[in-house]
Protein backbone atom coordinates (compact mmCIF):
# COMPACT_ATOMS: atom_id res chain seq x y z
CA UNK A 1 0.00 0.00 0.00
CA UNK A 2 1.55 3.48 -0.90
CA UNK A 3 1.63 6.22 1.62
CA UNK A 4 2.13 9.84 1.16
CA UNK A 5 2.84 11.97 4.15
CA UNK A 6 1.12 15.47 3.71
CA UNK A 7 2.32 19.67 4.63
CA UNK A 8 5.71 18.47 3.97
CA UNK A 9 7.98 20.62 1.52
CA UNK A 10 8.70 17.46 -0.03
CA UNK A 11 6.15 15.21 0.66
CA UNK A 12 7.99 12.31 1.08
CA UNK A 13 5.67 9.31 0.24
CA UNK A 14 6.25 5.29 0.59
CA UNK A 15 4.56 1.81 0.67
CA UNK A 16 3.62 0.14 4.13
CA UNK A 17 2.56 -3.75 4.37
CA UNK A 18 -0.07 -5.07 6.57
CA UNK A 19 0.92 -3.77 9.59
CA UNK A 20 1.67 -0.49 8.82
CA UNK A 21 5.53 -0.79 8.81
CA UNK A 22 7.52 1.40 6.16
CA UNK A 23 9.02 -1.07 3.93
CA UNK A 24 10.31 1.54 1.30
CA UNK A 25 10.84 5.19 1.07
CA UNK A 26 10.20 6.75 -2.07
CA UNK A 27 13.25 9.32 -1.62
CA UNK A 28 16.08 7.79 -3.30
CA UNK A 29 18.09 10.71 -5.64
CA UNK A 30 19.13 8.18 -7.77
CA UNK A 31 16.34 6.71 -10.00
CA UNK A 32 18.55 3.57 -10.67
CA UNK A 33 18.86 2.70 -7.12
CA UNK A 34 16.02 3.68 -5.39
CA UNK A 35 12.56 5.32 -6.24
CA UNK A 36 11.89 9.17 -5.98
CA UNK A 37 8.74 10.27 -4.54
CA UNK A 38 7.99 11.51 -8.57
CA UNK A 39 7.89 7.27 -8.95
CA UNK A 40 6.21 6.48 -6.13
CA UNK A 41 2.93 6.01 -7.98
CA UNK A 42 1.71 2.29 -8.97
CA UNK A 43 0.63 -0.93 -7.45
CA UNK A 44 2.52 -4.05 -6.69
CA UNK A 45 1.43 -6.44 -8.54
CA UNK A 46 3.01 -9.80 -8.44
CA UNK A 47 5.49 -8.50 -6.13
CA UNK A 48 6.28 -5.95 -8.49
CA UNK A 49 5.65 -2.15 -9.73
CA UNK A 50 6.54 -0.10 -13.07
CA UNK A 51 7.53 2.73 -12.42
CA UNK A 52 9.88 5.19 -14.78
CA UNK A 53 13.54 5.03 -14.49
CA UNK A 54 14.66 7.53 -16.50
CA UNK A 55 12.56 11.14 -17.74
CA UNK A 56 14.82 13.03 -18.85
CA UNK A 57 18.51 13.00 -20.45
CA UNK A 58 20.80 16.15 -20.67
CA UNK A 59 21.68 16.38 -24.69
CA UNK A 60 25.00 17.36 -23.38
CA UNK A 61 25.68 14.35 -20.98
CA UNK A 62 24.79 11.36 -23.33
CA UNK A 63 23.74 8.02 -20.46
CA UNK A 64 23.72 10.48 -17.53
CA UNK A 65 19.92 10.45 -15.99
CA UNK A 66 19.53 14.19 -14.56
CA UNK A 67 17.08 16.60 -13.90
CA UNK A 68 15.69 20.21 -15.49
CA UNK A 69 17.36 22.64 -15.28
CA UNK A 70 19.41 21.41 -18.64
CA UNK A 71 18.67 21.29 -22.37
CA UNK A 72 18.01 17.75 -23.43
CA UNK A 73 15.04 15.63 -24.07
CA UNK A 74 12.18 13.22 -22.72
CA UNK A 75 13.60 9.77 -22.00
CA UNK A 76 10.31 7.46 -20.32
CA UNK A 77 12.31 5.11 -19.77
CA UNK A 78 10.11 1.92 -17.98
CA UNK A 79 11.64 -0.66 -15.32
CA UNK A 80 10.12 -2.66 -12.83
CA UNK A 81 10.83 -2.38 -9.16
CA UNK A 82 10.69 -5.31 -6.44
CA UNK A 83 9.56 -5.42 -2.94
CA UNK A 84 12.77 -3.77 -1.25
CA UNK A 85 12.54 -0.87 -3.80
CA UNK A 86 14.99 -2.25 -5.84
CA UNK A 87 15.38 -2.12 -9.57
CA UNK A 88 15.05 -5.49 -10.66
CA UNK A 89 14.26 -5.47 -13.95
CA UNK A 90 15.91 -2.65 -15.63
CA UNK A 91 14.67 -3.17 -19.19
CA UNK A 92 14.65 -0.87 -20.80
CA UNK A 93 11.43 -0.41 -21.41
CA UNK A 94 9.17 2.56 -23.32
CA UNK A 95 6.12 4.25 -22.39
CA UNK A 96 4.06 2.95 -19.25
CA UNK A 97 1.28 3.40 -21.00
CA UNK A 98 2.62 0.15 -23.22
CA UNK A 99 3.74 -1.36 -20.29
CA UNK A 100 1.75 -3.93 -18.05
CA UNK A 101 1.81 -5.44 -14.76
CA UNK A 102 2.93 -8.77 -14.08
CA UNK A 103 -0.13 -11.25 -13.83
CA UNK A 104 0.71 -15.10 -13.01
CA UNK A 105 4.16 -14.23 -13.82
CA UNK A 106 3.63 -12.31 -16.83
CA UNK A 107 4.08 -8.64 -18.00
CA UNK A 108 3.61 -6.97 -21.17
CA UNK A 109 6.30 -4.49 -22.29
CA UNK A 110 7.63 -2.30 -25.25
CA UNK A 111 11.18 -2.66 -26.37
CA UNK A 112 12.61 0.79 -25.69
CA UNK A 113 13.12 2.46 -29.53
CA UNK A 114 10.67 0.28 -31.32
CA UNK A 115 7.07 -0.42 -31.44
CA UNK A 116 7.19 -3.70 -30.59
CA UNK A 117 5.73 -5.22 -27.73
CA UNK A 118 5.91 -8.87 -25.91
CA UNK A 119 6.18 -10.42 -22.88
CA UNK A 120 8.84 -10.72 -19.93
CA UNK A 121 8.59 -13.09 -17.01
CA UNK A 122 10.05 -11.85 -13.81
CA UNK A 123 13.47 -12.03 -14.03
CA UNK A 124 13.57 -9.81 -17.73
CA UNK A 125 13.64 -13.16 -19.91
CA UNK A 126 11.02 -12.90 -23.04
CA UNK A 127 8.56 -15.11 -23.14
CA UNK A 128 6.78 -14.16 -25.89
CA UNK A 129 8.98 -12.50 -28.12
CA UNK A 130 8.25 -8.91 -29.13
CA UNK A 131 6.03 -9.30 -32.39
CA UNK A 132 2.44 -7.37 -31.43
CA UNK A 133 1.39 -3.78 -32.01
CA UNK A 134 -0.54 -3.30 -28.54
CA UNK A 135 -0.79 -5.91 -26.08
CA UNK A 136 -3.04 -6.30 -22.73
CA UNK A 137 -2.06 -7.92 -19.48
CA UNK A 138 -3.10 -11.34 -18.99
CA UNK A 139 -6.27 -12.29 -17.06
CA UNK A 140 -7.66 -16.14 -16.88
CA UNK A 141 -4.67 -17.28 -18.72
CA UNK A 142 -5.25 -15.24 -21.82
CA UNK A 143 -4.15 -11.87 -23.05
CA UNK A 144 -5.28 -9.30 -25.47
CA UNK A 145 -3.25 -8.51 -28.50
CA UNK A 146 -3.63 -6.50 -31.84
CA UNK A 147 -0.94 -6.85 -34.69
CA UNK A 148 -1.83 -5.40 -38.54
CA UNK A 149 -4.73 -4.95 -39.49
CA UNK A 150 -6.17 -7.85 -38.31
CA UNK A 151 -7.67 -6.17 -35.59
CA UNK A 152 -7.11 -7.96 -31.72
CA UNK A 153 -7.29 -10.77 -30.65
CA UNK A 154 -6.72 -12.86 -27.80
CA UNK A 155 -3.38 -15.33 -27.03
CA UNK A 156 -2.28 -17.81 -24.53
CA UNK A 157 0.87 -18.16 -22.18
CA UNK A 158 2.62 -19.90 -25.05
CA UNK A 159 1.79 -16.85 -27.61
CA UNK A 160 -0.89 -18.79 -29.61
CA UNK A 161 -3.88 -17.55 -30.70
CA UNK A 162 -6.65 -19.18 -29.06
CA UNK A 163 -9.14 -16.98 -30.35
CA UNK A 164 -8.43 -14.88 -33.75
CA UNK A 165 -7.48 -11.40 -34.57
CA UNK A 166 -10.93 -10.15 -35.59
CA UNK A 167 -12.25 -7.00 -33.25
CA UNK A 168 -11.51 -3.44 -33.08
CA UNK A 169 -11.84 -3.24 -29.69
CA UNK A 170 -11.28 -5.22 -26.70
CA UNK A 171 -11.94 -4.31 -22.68
CA UNK A 172 -8.38 -3.72 -21.66
CA UNK A 173 -9.32 -5.76 -18.00
CA UNK A 174 -9.95 -9.02 -20.95
CA UNK A 175 -11.41 -12.14 -19.44
CA UNK A 176 -13.17 -11.46 -16.05
CA UNK A 177 -15.62 -14.36 -14.97
CA UNK A 178 -15.45 -16.27 -18.25
CA UNK A 179 -16.18 -13.25 -20.13
CA UNK A 180 -14.35 -10.37 -22.36
CA UNK A 181 -16.02 -7.37 -23.76
CA UNK A 182 -15.36 -6.41 -27.15
CA UNK A 183 -16.67 -4.91 -30.29
CA UNK A 184 -16.52 -5.79 -34.31
CA UNK A 185 -17.14 -2.41 -35.22
CA UNK A 186 -16.26 -0.33 -32.96
CA UNK A 187 -19.59 1.22 -31.93
CA UNK A 188 -21.81 -1.84 -30.56
CA UNK A 189 -19.90 -4.12 -27.59
CA UNK A 190 -21.10 -7.23 -26.29
CA UNK A 191 -19.25 -10.21 -24.40
CA UNK A 192 -17.50 -13.08 -25.54
CA UNK A 193 -16.46 -16.50 -23.96
CA UNK A 194 -13.17 -18.29 -24.28
CA UNK A 195 -14.08 -20.00 -27.89
CA UNK A 196 -14.42 -16.47 -29.33
CA UNK A 197 -18.34 -17.19 -29.48
CA UNK A 198 -21.05 -14.19 -28.25
CA UNK A 199 -22.77 -14.82 -25.30
CA UNK A 200 -23.87 -11.46 -25.10
CA UNK A 201 -24.69 -9.96 -28.15
CA UNK A 202 -23.15 -6.66 -29.12
CA UNK A 203 -25.98 -3.93 -27.87
CA UNK A 204 -23.72 -1.64 -26.03
CA UNK A 205 -22.03 1.41 -26.85
CA UNK A 206 -19.49 0.58 -24.19
CA UNK A 207 -19.06 -2.35 -21.97
CA UNK A 208 -17.07 -2.86 -18.98
CA UNK A 209 -15.38 -5.92 -17.70
CA UNK A 210 -17.13 -8.39 -15.10
CA UNK A 211 -16.47 -8.14 -11.44
CA UNK A 212 -19.04 -10.61 -8.78
CA UNK A 213 -21.12 -11.26 -11.06
CA UNK A 214 -21.92 -7.87 -12.90
CA UNK A 215 -20.68 -5.48 -15.04
CA UNK A 216 -21.39 -1.91 -15.53
CA UNK A 217 -22.54 -0.77 -20.26
CA UNK A 218 -23.55 2.12 -21.34
CA UNK A 219 -26.21 3.34 -22.53
CA UNK A 220 -29.92 3.04 -21.71
CA UNK A 221 -31.74 6.17 -22.29
CA UNK A 222 -28.08 7.62 -21.48
CA UNK A 223 -28.41 5.89 -18.43
CA UNK A 224 -25.06 3.82 -17.27
CA UNK A 225 -27.03 0.41 -16.24
CA UNK A 226 -25.30 -3.13 -14.83
CA UNK A 227 -25.66 -6.74 -16.20
CA UNK A 228 -25.47 -9.66 -15.21
CA UNK A 229 -23.61 -12.85 -16.62
CA UNK A 230 -26.43 -13.74 -19.05
CA UNK A 231 -27.15 -10.17 -20.29
CA UNK A 232 -30.13 -9.43 -18.30
CA UNK A 233 -30.06 -6.09 -16.61
CA UNK A 234 -29.75 -6.13 -12.72
CA UNK A 235 -30.23 -2.23 -12.00
CA UNK A 236 -29.50 0.92 -13.12
CA UNK A 237 -27.96 4.31 -11.94
CA UNK A 238 -28.98 7.62 -13.06
CA UNK A 239 -25.72 8.77 -13.10
CA UNK A 240 -24.51 11.65 -15.02
CA UNK A 241 -23.02 11.61 -18.58
CA UNK A 242 -19.05 11.81 -17.00
CA UNK A 243 -19.40 9.60 -13.83
CA UNK A 244 -17.47 6.63 -13.42
CA UNK A 245 -18.10 3.61 -10.90
CA UNK A 246 -15.10 1.06 -9.36
CA UNK A 247 -15.82 -2.53 -9.81
CA UNK A 248 -17.17 -4.34 -6.87
CA UNK A 249 -15.00 -6.00 -4.21
CA UNK A 250 -16.97 -8.13 -1.35
CA UNK A 251 -20.65 -6.48 -2.72
CA UNK A 252 -19.63 -2.86 -2.67
CA UNK A 253 -18.54 -0.63 -5.30
CA UNK A 254 -17.89 3.12 -5.10
CA UNK A 255 -19.90 5.76 -7.86
CA UNK A 256 -20.22 9.27 -8.37
CA UNK A 257 -23.67 10.23 -8.68
CA UNK A 258 -24.91 13.85 -10.51
CA UNK A 259 -23.33 17.07 -9.19
CA UNK A 260 -19.97 14.86 -8.30
CA UNK A 261 -21.20 13.21 -5.53
CA UNK A 262 -19.53 9.84 -4.54
CA UNK A 263 -21.46 7.19 -3.26
CA UNK A 264 -21.23 3.70 -1.86
CA UNK A 265 -23.65 1.70 -3.54
CA UNK A 266 -24.33 -2.76 -3.21
CA UNK A 267 -25.63 -5.24 -5.73
CA UNK A 268 -28.64 -3.99 -5.56
CA UNK A 269 -28.05 -0.31 -6.41
CA UNK A 270 -28.67 0.71 -3.44
CA UNK A 271 -26.87 3.27 -1.68
CA UNK A 272 -25.30 2.44 1.85
CA UNK A 273 -23.17 4.84 2.36
CA UNK A 274 -21.81 8.59 0.88
CA UNK A 275 -18.40 9.35 0.92
CA UNK A 276 -17.44 12.95 2.46
CA UNK A 277 -14.39 14.53 0.29
CA UNK A 278 -13.85 18.22 1.53
CA UNK A 279 -12.83 17.19 5.05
Amino acid sequence: MRWREQGKASDPSGYIDRTGRIVIKCDGDDANIRMTAQRCQGKFADGFVMAEVEIFRCADEPGNPKQYPCKGQWINRIGFYDKTGRLAIPGPYWSAGAVSRFVDGLAGVQVFGTNQKGFIDTSGRWLINPQFDQVTSFSEGLAAVRTGPAGWGFINKRGDFVIPAQFVSVNSAGFSGGLAAVSVDGKQHGYIDRSGRFVIQPRFKDAGPFSEGLALVCCDEDRLRYIDIKGNWAFDLKLSGTVWTDSFIDGVALAELERGQLVYIDRTGRIIARRDDSK
